[in-house]
């Protein structure tokens, strides 16, 4: 009875200090969005081939401007391209990826 009057106590009090406990912002590792990629000129269709779209990774505290690149297709397959989502706040790379065909 004794142990279970302690834990309660003990319990009690953790909950009252929840409510004093002092929250600071919270800061994300980058900025909200990439910056606008200048200079970048779409790729002319290859026969046979699926354009993946370069996109921005951050890397090591600053934005990075990846190069897109020429792939083969897949059988019974679609290319989903790579895009940004916003979750939770942060954009998020979204890499392309190979979806079947149903």
């Amino acid at each position: 009875m004794k142990k279970i009057l302690s834990s309660l106590v003990l319990i009690l009090f953790l909950l009252s200090m929840g409510s004093c406990i002092i929250r600071t912002p919270v800061r994300h590792s980058g900025p909200k969005a990439p910056p606008p990629k200048t200079g970048y000129r779409s790729k002319a269709p290859r026969p046979g081939y699926v354009w993946a779209k370069g996109h921005w990774e951050w890397r090591r505290g600053r934005w990075v401007w990846v190069n897109g690149y020429w792939m083969r297709p897949r059988s019974g397959h679609r290319w989903v391209p790579g895009h940004y989502e916003t979750r939770g706040g942060r954009d998020v790379w979204v890499p392309g990826h190979w979806q079947r065909i149903r």
